[in-house]
This record gives C-alpha cells, structure tokens and sequence, in this order.
C-alpha cells in the first residue's frame, strides 16, 4: 500500500492426498490476483518436472515476519511458488541468496510485474546478491546484479542448487 517493495518467505509442503492446494498466511491479506497464481504455479510445475500432483495436497505459506500485516495482489509472486514447488518435486535446495519477481504464465513464460524498482531494493535491504526481474523491465539498483528471466527453465538454472 505505501508502494515499498517487500520480502515474503513462501514455504511449500507437497504429502499425499487428493489433489487440493491450500494456502496459509501468517500478517498477509492474500487477495484473489495471488490465489490465480498460485493454481498456474502448481499447474506449471507438474507440466515441467512430469511429476503428478493430483494425488497430492499442496501447502503453500506466506510467512510475513512484519508486524504489520502486508497486501498480496496480483501475481508478482508466480514464478517464486512455481519454482519453489519444483524444487520440493525435485528435492533441489534453492540458493537464498537469489530473489525474485514476476508473473508465472501457463506456457512457463515470466510475465511482467509492477514496482519492479521497489521490489529490487527490498531484495537488496534482505541480502540478496541476485535479483530476477521478467525480461524487459529494466531496474539499476546498486550492490544487486538483476538478471532478466524470460521462463522457468531460465529460473531453475539460476535459482535451484
């Protein structure tokens, strides 16, 4: 709301089940725009790793350690979910000193984002030395290197260990 970029951690648990996607959120107002995309992130990452995810549940939590509670909307946070769940398909470590931003598209693309510039800055503030930005938006933000990302696959090279 005060247009200062912010970090959520995201933590996903994949178990057996029936195929529901579930969300927790810890000082987050997750609004429709974030729930769309977490439902493409799940359907990109099945399509990518091959892996099955209809006969499991899914759990993806935004964990807001500010004392005040943050507004998620929109989709700005698609391509993280969507690489944070093929890291725990995979059983892949994800490289916490690279961040991100963008949209997840059906087809893997990474879409544009608002406040990219905010986003950066807050990735820096939280000791990032990488930040991923969709390809064409363009952000100068000093001691962080920004690498554009046009898909997931260019995401998991960077991103998994």
């Amino acid at each position: 709301e005060d247009g200062n970029g912010v970090v959520i951690p995201i933590e996903i648990k994949i178990r057996k089940g029936t195929g529901s996607v579930s969300t927790t959120i810890n000082n987050v107002d997750m609004l429709a725009g974030a729930q769309d995309s977490i439902r493409t992130a799940v359907k990109v990452a099945q399509s990518f790793t091959g892996f099955n995810l209809k006969s499991k549940d899914i759990e993806v939590t935004f964990q807001n350690i500010l004392p005040e509670i943050v507004q998620i909307d929109g989709s700005s946070a698609g391509a993280a979910i969507t690489v944070t769940l093929i890291a725990v398909i995979r059983n892949n470590t994800i490289d916490d000193k690279v961040m991100m931003t963008g949209t997840i598209e059906n087809d893997g693309t990474i879409g544009p984002i608002g406040s990219v510039q905010k986003k950066a800055e807050a990735a820096r503030a939280a000791g990032a030395i990488i930040f991923l930005v969709p390809v064409g938006q363009k952000v100068n933000v000093s001691g962080i290197q920004i690498i554009e990302v046009n898909g997931i696959e260019n995401v998991v090279g960077i991103v998994l260990k």
